[in-house]
């Protein structure tokens, strides 16, 4: 491998670069301001409640846990939910 060449790969600076990043980009996202675009949100005890911007609900069935800023959509069974990363990725419908 000359120079110019880099590997990607398990243990390489590059990957780890890029994780850190990952961490740090989820660590400053505020769940709340980036969901806050799409749903109306209304504080819950300590969670924040809003309608599904993924499927049509009567109740509020969107939660997020500002604690952990993870989110969770029950109107389509439980199933869709995560970091901000999941949020746009399923929002946007784009891959990771």
């Amino acid at each position: 491998m000359n120079s110019h060449q880099t590997s990607i790969g398990p243990g390489n600076r590059m990957t780890t670069n890029f994780r850190q990043i990952v961490d740090e980009v989820r660590d400053r996202t505020d769940l709340r301001g980036l969901i806050g675009v799409d749903v109306q949100l209304e504080s819950c005890g300590s969670v924040l409640k809003g309608h599904s911007p993924f499927n049509t609900d009567r109740n509020p069935s969107f939660i997020i846990w500002p604690d952990t800023q993870t989110w969770r959509d029950f109107s389509g069974g439980g199933t869709a939910g995560g970091d901000c990363f999941d949020y746009v990725m399923r929002r946007d419908g784009c891959k990771f």
